[in-house]
């Protein structure tokens, strides 16, 4: 996740919250001492978690607070995904790096006039973008036409783990059925779709490397073929690729859909750490 310290915080605490959900009353010391922050702090970050909560969704259920305790009782159908999707909004490494992928980012000054910060600011953020990125063998370089180098998987790999889960509720994407088949599961929407403005962009995968010579996975190319090929030959026609770079595609879509089916029940484990470990789809 690339968002805001401040936010992250409150993240940390909504996680704890959802630790005692529909317990009796817990004491806000237990919230403190799990925090490491004194009761003053936590009251001041459990207002501005509840204000944001009302902002996403007034009816995630309700959190009473007394003088000395929390009485919590989330709705079942409350998804933090609204509420990580407004502190990514939020973010200005999230929006940077929203904006390398939409091929709008034209300089630092730039962006960080259009963001309302200083470039010396944007700067001293940049680390953590590009820590995340390292940890997928990727680098960041906004001087270069890329900004973002290394393998082209990898780079739809880091946007997936990007947005997985919370690209419903940001409004770039909200014409994102004029480009994927809505029959399509979530998750190999999510990845077309970052495939979308990769290929828009002239970004597309030629090589194949380590993980194309995996032979164990669950079905075969020629069952993948057989079940998605005409949608997937409907998705890349725009993008007039040769006949080389477009096998080269459809295989790639067959290894991400492959490996996640086996790899996606731990994603919500790695987000309620607090950070996804974006190494995750391609791990053994």
């Amino acid at each position: 996740m690339l968002i805001e310290k401040r936010d992250e915080e409150k993240l940390k605490l909504l996680y704890l919250l959802w630790k005692y959900n529909n317990y009796e009353e817990v004491p806000l010391q237990n919230f403190a001492y799990e925090l490491s922050i004194d009761k003053r702090s936590l009251r001041r970050r459990l207002e501005e978690l509840l204000a944001d909560l009302e902002t996403v969704d007034n009816n995630y259920g309700s959190i009473l607070v007394s003088d000395a305790s929390l009485k919590i009782s989330f709705s079942n159908v409350f998804d933090e995904n609204k509420l990580i999707a407004l502190y990514s909004e939020r973010s200005v490494l999230f929006n940077l790096a929203l904006s390398i992928l939409m091929n709008d980012f034209e300089s630092v000054e730039t962006f960080a006039k259009r963001n309302f910060i200083s470039s010396v600011t944007l700067y001293r953020k940049l680390p953590v973008l590009k820590e995340e990125l390292d940890r997928l063998g990727l680098r960041l370089d906004l001087r270069t036409t890329e900004k973002i180098l290394g393998n082209e998987r990898q780079i739809r790999l880091f946007y997936f783990y990007l947005l997985i889960g919370i690209s419903d509720y940001l409004d770039i994407f909200s014409n994102k059925d004029e480009f994927v088949e809505n029959s399509f599961h979530p998750f190999f929407k999510l990845w077309l779709l970052i495939t979308h403005f990769r290929l828009a962009n002239n970004y597309v995968i030629s090589t194949y490397d380590d993980i194309d010579s995996i032979s164990t996975f669950l079905i075969s190319l020629d069952q993948f073929q057989a079940s998605y090929l005409p949608e997937l030959d409907s998705f890349l026609s725009p993008y007039q690729l040769d006949n080389f770079n477009k096998s080269r595609e459809i295989h790639s879509m067959y290894i991400f859909i492959s490996h996640i089916s086996v790899s996606y029940t731990h994603l919500d484990v790695y987000k309620r750490q607090g950070r996804c470990h974006l190494s995750a789809v391609y791990s053994s």
